[in-house]
């Protein structure tokens, strides 16, 4: 018995030494699966974020490029253009080495060479960017490539630009409110632009100050040197690049139908802003309140990118995004000067030059206005529609005149909105005055056979003064009861000092002054209005405007 028990003892410890081998095996083999596991899931971690900064870093060469194309790509010297330029950036993997291949389409051929040969002329230009990260995992070296090609519309600057090319040019601070429309041109200003009611720029806006958009507001493009703020649904139609530190703010079904690049921090702080582009942030942070569909592109930020509901980031950025890699800032605006109009640019050899009291009193005699008044003896500047003044409407000159007003502050005054003082114009027609007032209603018609008449109201600058210094100041006010300008009527308002319109005017033109302010509905359709003696300067620059930008399959 003894003997039995014993042997079967022995076995069971057999049996159980084979149980615990086995035990270990599987265990052994689990780790190692975890392990492997592991090593794969880091693998393909670190390989999609490379995929999203080789694609990040590959856009960021082709504006790095369009940048040195705007600023280097003389016209005569297109056989010297640069078919191969690198570009490097530090990414959160590592370093992203990037090569950009260009080459150029002459006018009349259809294909992309480089370098070209000869006087040509460039019509078109293509960018092939190629990007390569090479990131360390667990698993050895991660490397991944992306390849974007853009192509670029390619034109002599210097044939599309106009001395007077802006809608709207502003010295100062510019805010608009109660229907401000500006339809071609676009608008500069030197200073800060505000919109709060319903504005709509139909063109680039460029500030040289920070940019607030608000309550229905649309602009086509924004360019700042200072900050982005953006709410109560408003819509860029394109790209906005605000250059300034401070940080950039969105919310409230804020609109961008390209990309937000900032050189500061952006704060999103409601689910409802949509961009349709990229969101960069190339040298501060991006904050969200909370998450949702609300970048179509990438995102990318010099800092680190969060969100203060603790959701996932990949709810918020359609293609991916990546953190802590720094980028190029936006380039800020330059101040630009206004164009000085003197009395000399206005008054070139074989111009028809009338002094403007002896217009008014013309005006006043065939009235039939009374033998006492000042309009009638011909010694003011003011043209009053009422009895006492020149008992009626102005008619222009038979031919194209400049008026000359200097020494004068000229008004114009109707009775009402209700009864405003005409102005019918035969031929084009230029107003020079130290100041400039319509008040009571204004309505400029013109009776000019073949094309439009060409109104300019114009306060110069005195000779051998600099714009907007101070300077020979004078102000264009129109103020209560309007100004109205019929269809075939282009209008074109400068002052070296303050522009005002206090009530609705629509015109088609544009308007120059150091600073304005526009309390209601202001509607322009803008025409280059360049006086007659004034020539705008060619640029030896071609333009480049890009045309499309995708993908390419790399292999």
């Amino acid at each position: 018995m003894n003997r039995l028990l014993s042997t079967r003892g022995e076995d069971d410890r057999g049996s159980a030494l084979v149980v615990v081998i086995g035990v270990a095996a599987v265990i052994a083999t689990l780790s190692v699966t975890l392990v492997s596991m592991a090593v794969f899931a880091q693998a393909t971690s670190s390989r999609t974020r490379a995929y999203v900064q080789a694609q990040a870093s590959a856009e960021q060469a082709i504006d790095s490029t369009i940048e040195t194309l705007q600023s280097s790509a003389y016209r005569g010297n297109e056989s010297t253009f640069p078919c191969s330029l690198p570009y490097t950036t530090t990414t959160g993997s590592g370093t992203a080495v990037v090569t950009v291949a260009l080459a150029y389409r002459a006018s009349g051929d259809t294909t992309f060479v480089c370098p070209q040969t000869g006087a040509v002329t460039i019509a078109e230009a293509q960018l092939v960017a190629t990007s390569t990260v090479d990131a360390n995992s667990g698993d050895g070296k991660v490397s991944a490539t992306r390849k974007v090609k853009q192509l670029l519309q390619v034109a002599p600057t210097g044939s599309t630009t106009s001395l007077f090319g802006y809608g709207i040019f502003s010295s100062g601070d510019l805010t608009t409110t109660n229907s401000f429309n500006v339809n071609g041109g676009g608008v500069h200003t030197n200073g800060a632009y505000s919109c709060n009611s319903s504005s709509q720029v139909i063109g680039p806006l460029t500030a040289v100050g920070s940019v607030g958009l608000t309550n229905n507001c649309i602009v086509q493009s924004v360019r700042a040197g200072g900050t982005f703020t953006c709410s109560s649904n408003p819509l860029v139609q394109g790209d906005v690049l605000a250059a300034g530190t401070g940080a950039s703010s969105l919310t409230n079904t804020c609109r961008i139908g390209g990309t937000l690049n900032t050189a500061g921090d952006i704060k999103v702080t409601t689910t409802t802003p949509r961009v349709q582009g990229n969101m960069i942030s190339a040298g501060g942070k991006i904050t969200f309140g909370n998450t949702g569909p609300i970048v179509t592109g990438y995102g990318q930020a010099s800092g680190n990118i969060t969100t203060s509901d603790g959701g996932s980031l990949s709810t918020i950025f359609g293609s991916g995004y990546t953190k802590n890699l720094a980028s190029a800032a936006p380039v800020a605006p330059a101040v630009e000067t206004m164009p000085a109009i003197n009395w000399t640019n206005l008054t070139p050899t074989g111009t028809n030059v009338v002094n403007f009291k002896q217009w008014v009193q013309s005006n006043a005699v065939t009235n039939g206005a009374p033998t006492w008044s000042a309009a009638y003896l011909g010694t003011t500047c003011t043209a009053a529609k009422a009895n006492y003044s020149i008992n009626g409407n102005l008619v222009g000159p038979a031919t194209a005149t400049v008026l000359d007003a200097r020494g004068c502050d000229v008004t114009l005054q109707g009775n009402g909105s209700s009864d405003p003082i005409g102005l019918n114009l035969k031929d084009d027609l230029t107003i020079v005055a130290d100041s400039f007032t319509s008040s009571n209603g204004i309505n400029v018609t013109s009776s000019k056979v073949g094309s439009d008449a060409k109104l300019r109201i114009i306060v110069p600058l005195p000779a051998g003064a600099a714009t907007c210094s101070g300077a020979g100041a004078g102000a264009i006010n129109i103020n209560s009861g309007g100004a109205t300008f019929a269809n075939n009527v282009d209008t074109f308002l400068y002052a070296n000092g303050k522009v005002t319109l206090s009530n609705d005017v629509t015109l088609s033109g544009s308007i120059y002054a150091c600073s304005t302010k526009f309390s209601n509905a202001l509607s322009i359709t803008y025409k280059d209005l360049t006086p007659p003696g004034m020539v705008t300067p060619p640029s030896p620059l071609y333009s480049f405007t890009p045309s499309a930008r995708y993908n390419v399959q790399v292999g």
